[in-house]
């Protein structure tokens, strides 16, 4: 299984999530959290291991915005990166580190 498009997802989130923001910090985070959203669709959970797995249920509660109100003119993750606290950034931040690194070296095993 190859994790190759997760990787460059998480990599993608990595690198918006770095200072400076020049588009605001809510904007980057929100654009973080569309690429954490596709490299999860990437992702067959059945490959994962137990720590890759707790760190995907970790990112997807993160995600989770089912509980907030979302107006029609806005999408679910642009709102949720509007909510995102401190402790959420930071948890958010390592969560792809932590997701990139693994599936850098899932892909290396493959080679």
């Amino acid at each position: 299984m190859s994790f190759f498009r997760a990787a460059q997802c998480f990599s993608t989130a990595i690198d918006i999530l770095q200072l400076p923001h020049p588009n605001g910090e809510v904007y980057d985070i929100y654009r973080a959290l569309v690429e954490c959203n596709e490299a999860l669709g990437s992702i067959d959970v059945t490959q994962l291991d137990a720590e890759a797995a707790g760190w995907i249920d970790q990112l997807k509660r993160l995600m989770d915005y089912s509980h907030l109100s979302v107006p029609t003119e806005k999408g679910g993750l642009e709102v949720k990166a509007e909510q995102f606290g401190i402790t959420d950034k930071i948890e958010l931040s390592q969560l792809v580190k932590d997701l990139y690194d693994w599936c850098r070296e899932e892909n290396r095993k493959g080679l």
